[in-house]
């Protein structure tokens, strides 16, 4: 039994974008521009 810790450890953004930080990475996206709408459409 063996912990993935080899696939973890490893730069996600800079090997597979689409795999690793593909959620983490589309959420945060997310969250900044609804982030930023709502400061704009209520500024």
């Amino acid at each position: 039994m063996e912990p993935p810790v080899r696939k973890k450890p490893g730069p996600p953004l800079g090997r597979v974008p689409k795999m690793l930080g593909h959620p983490l990475f589309l959420s945060g996206l997310a969250l900044i521009l609804i982030a930023t709408i709502l400061a704009g459409v209520f500024a």
